[in-house]
């Protein structure tokens, strides 16, 4: 496979990852001002666009994951476990 059409294959999965630290940033900002409600939503979609990131990477890739390929992935997989992590630390410190 081209590095032209890796390049394409990888485009959806880094608009995702873009979109997911942006959320992020906003839940965590959520979480510090005490918010809890407001980061609802964002808490359900940051781990569910993760999902669907790692899922396209893997049937895109399969097993000739570059190295972009396999920076995302681990992000996909902080982005699924990001609202737990909050949540959990959230107990300890409220």
């Amino acid at each position: 496979m081209s590095t032209e059409r890796k390049k394409k294959g990888l485009l959806l999965p880094m608009i995702l990852a873009v979109l997911n630290i942006v959320f992020s940033i906003f839940l965590i900002s959520a979480y510090a001002n005490g918010a809890v409600l407001d980061g609802l939503l964002l808490s359900l979609l940051i781990p569910v666009l993760g999902i669907i990131s790692f899922l396209v990477i893997n049937q895109r890739e399969g097993k000739n994951n570059s190295s972009l390929g396999r920076i995302l992935q681990g992000l996909n997989v902080f982005f699924v476990l990001l609202p737990i992590i909050l949540r959990v630390v959230g107990r300890f410190f409220s």
